[in-house]
């Protein structure tokens, strides 16, 4: 095999979240998704770096959706600790 058959390698950075709804968030805005596993009770994404993630992060915070996301939570937790009462 001579070097110009040889396969690339490319290096990717990669942006890793745990946070699910994030994630969703940077799927809507086009972010490429590279993977996603469970991990026991967790959750990992990666996606492709992009300088624009940064930004999007804060912009989720400060969205109607980190509201709706903290909304069911608080219902979650509510319909949990019933469950135990």
């Amino acid at each position: 095999m001579n070097e110009q058959d040889k396969e690339k390698v490319v290096s990717v950075k990669v942006f890793v979240t745990n946070d699910l709804p994030l994630a969703a968030y940077l799927l809507m805005h086009r972010i490429k998704l590279i993977d996603a596993r469970r991990l026991g009770t967790s959750y990992k994404f990666s996606f492709k770096d992009e300088p624009r993630i940064q930004s999007l992060q804060y912009q989720y915070v400060n969205s109607d959706c980190a509201i709706f996301d903290d909304a069911i939570r608080k219902l979650k937790k509510l319909l949990f600790a019933q469950r135990t009462a």
